[in-house]
């Protein structure tokens, strides 16, 4: 009786250290990294499950930004996705989450971009909210801004914001490489000037392709998207869609 106590003790102590082993921040990134390359982000979700039982049991407001951070770029997903209810569902959560994280740290430079960007996901999902929660997303972008201009994820919102918005509501193509040129040197600074195995990394290069190309620069388009696919060989999204739609413009 007592070898089978000692034995289901063990075998408990053995799960406890895999899962922390497992949702440990290096190993978190390198999994979200490996399964966005891949686009298989059903991992994603495993990974958001084991941090919310993590958080449970030890809460604090860097674990709930890593989940805020990991269903910000999940909600994206389902939007590229068109399920709608589903990116509602994580946009709502995500919400109360970044809310809890600005009630305890209102400085929070990153937490107010990412707040933002959940607004501008509003108007993604329900267009007519545009000029209600627009104004409102770039106020918070900018206010973000003045407390951190060395944030990544900072630098990457000013980015979109600038990428995505219409010119009517300060819509600026050129300006927004210019903030995503300085959040990738910023992720490259921060890892010694090697390219980091970050999804959002990859993602903000990604970004600046598509708004090389938005732009009509093709060729630093072009050659953005083959240093991407030279970091990152298998990237499914650039390698079997983007890329291939670009170069079957032909465009010069």
């Amino acid at each position: 009786m007592l070898r089978i106590k000692y034995i289901v003790f063990s075998a408990l102590l053995l799960l406890v250290y895999n899962i922390s082993a497992s949702t440990t921040p290096e190993t978190v990134e390198l999994r979200l990294y490996q399964s966005y390359k891949l686009g298989k982000m059903d991992v994603w979700v495993k990974v958001m499950d084991e941090l919310n039982n993590q958080y449970k049991v030890h809460p604090s407001s860097e674990l709930l930004y890593r989940i805020v951070e990991i269903q910000y770029g999940y909600i994206g997903y389902l939007i590229g996705l068109n399920d709608n209810r589903t990116a509602k569902d994580y946009l709502s959560k995500a919400e109360k989450n970044v809310d809890v994280i600005l009630q305890l740290q209102p400085q929070n430079a990153d937490a107010l971009a990412i707040k933002a960007s959940l607004l501008a996901f509003h108007i993604a999902l329900s267009p007519y909210k545009a000029p209600f929660l627009g104004p409102k997303s770039i106020s918070l972008i900018d206010e973000a801004y003045s407390k951190r201009k060395d944030s990544p994820q900072v630098l990457i919102e000013k980015g979109n914001s600038l990428h995505y918005a219409p010119k009517m509501f300060g819509g600026d193509t050129e300006m927004a490489i210019k903030f995503y040129l300085r959040a990738i040197a910023t992720f490259e600074n921060q890892n010694n000037g090697i390219y980091p195995q970050s999804w959002l990394y990859l993602n903000t290069i990604t970004q600046l392709a598509l708004a090389y190309e938005k732009s009509n620069q093709n060729q630093k388009a072009l050659a953005t998207y083959r240093h991407i696919l030279n970091i990152a060989p298998d990237f499914k999204w650039v390698k079997d869609d983007i890329y291939p739609t670009f170069v079957s413009k032909g465009l010069k």
